[in-house]
């Protein structure tokens, strides 16, 4: 510990313990083989997110398609809905930045895969939640959107969120195939 001089003075109490013996050996771990879902579905339904922001009327403001998507001001807050969709349809979502910093873009209760970065394919393996969004750049993501309800979708930035980079999407559960046999 130092002191208000930047000497070295003995601690009243013990700050960590420890021991160390040899070399510790790990095994590679085995990772259970995941099947993802098609990333080459056509035709998906096509949609555009234009995250953006700037300083308006003295306050910063963040949005998605030119609109802070946050309802009420200095009470209860609501999100605004960005879209409907049906449960199991794929849906290939282009988020669009016009702005630096990046976005990390959340959506929550679904999964997806990234398969474009600036309209050009990409090879980003794994089923995700979030999307880095660069500044200036688009991403695009394709969703089945597998659970129905209302979810929540935001930049993970929480500046960015509470100033209006926040919105709810509703999946709606997919009609059942009729089992009716002539």
């Amino acid at each position: 510990m130092l002191d208000e001089n930047n000497e070295v003075v003995e601690a009243p109490f013990d700050l960590v313990v420890a021991a160390v013996e040899g070399e510790v050996v790990t095994e590679e771990p085995v990772y259970p083989e995941v099947v993802h879902p098609d990333a080459t579905v056509t035709p998906a339904e096509e949609h555009t997110w234009e995250l953006s922001g700037g300083v308006t009327l003295g306050i910063v403001r963040f949005t998605i398609d030119g609109k802070a998507l946050i309802v009420g001001e200095g009470g209860p807050m609501d999100h605004a809905m960005i879209g409907e969709f049906t449960q199991g349809v794929p849906v290939a979502i282009t988020l669009s930045s016009d702005v630096s910093p990046a976005h990390p873009f959340h959506v929550h209760g679904q999964f997806f895969q990234i398969i474009a970065r600036d309209g050009r394919p990409v090879f980003e393996p794994g089923l995700r939640d979030t999307v880095h969004v660069r500044g200036t750049e688009t991403a695009t993501i394709l969703a089945y959107f597998e659970n129905p309800g209302m979810w929540m979708v935001h930049c993970h930035i929480a500046e960015h969120g509470e100033r209006g980079m926040m919105a709810d999407l509703m999946v709606h559960e997919a009609e059942a195939a009729s089992h009716d046999h002539p």
